[in-house]
C-alpha cells in the first residue's frame, strides 16, 4: 500500500486507474484496432497480484510494470515495443502523487494472454485442459485469478 494524503493505494488500483486515465485514451488514438481485443491486469507472482500488497512492497518490483495488457495468442500484430513505449511516454513525471521512478512506466509489456499464463505456470502451454488446471498448485492458481481483470 502507497500512502497518499491519509490514503492506501495498492498496485491494483494504481494499475486500473493509470489504464483508464493515461493508456486507454493513448490507445483508442493510436492503436483502436487492438483495444476491443485487449485485457489488463496486474500479472505475476507477487503480492500486489493478490492485492495484498502494503509499504514494504514497494521496495521491489512495484509500480506501473506490474500492469499487463494482454491480447489474444495470435493477435499480436502491431509492434509490440511501439504500443510499449507509447504507453510508458503517456506516463507523467508525477501521477497520483508518485514521481515516475517509482512507478516505473518503461517496465509496461504487452504480451499475449498464452504466454502470460506460461510465464505464470512455466508450462510449454497455457492450462487448456481440466487435467491440468486440477493439477495446479494454489500459488498457481491464485496469481492466474486474482489480479487479472
Amino acid at each position: 500500500m502507497v500512502k497518499r494524503k491519509g490514503t492506501e493505494m495498492k498496485a491494483q488500483e494504481l494499475c486500473r486507474r493509470a489504464f483508464f486515465d493515461l493508456f486507454r485514451p493513448v490507445l483508442a488514438e493510436q492503436f483502436s484496432d487492438i483495444l476491443s481485443r485487449l485485457s489488463a491486469g496486474v500479472v505475476g507472482g507477487g503480492s500486489d497480484s493478490l492485492d495484498a500488497d502494503d509499504e514494504l512492497s514497494r521496495d521491489h518490483d512495484w509500480g506501473l510494470g506490474r500492469c499487463r495488457l494482454l491480447l489474444p495468442d495470435g493477435e499480436v500484430s502491431t509492434d509490440v515495443t511501439a504500443i510499449e513505449t507509447v504507453l510508458a511516454a503517456a506516463v507523467p513525471d508525477d501521477y497520483l502523487g508518485f514521481p515516475r521512478e517509482i512507478l516505473r512506466p518503461e517496465t509496461i509489456r504487452v504480451t499475449t494472454i498464452d504466454d502470460a499464463y506460461r510465464e505464470l505456470w512455466r508450462l510449454t502451454h497455457p492450462p487448456n485442459t481440466l487435467r491440468v488446471w486440477a493439477e495446479a498448485d494454489g500459488w498457481a492458481l491464485g496469481m492466474a485469478s486474482c489480479g487479472l481483470s
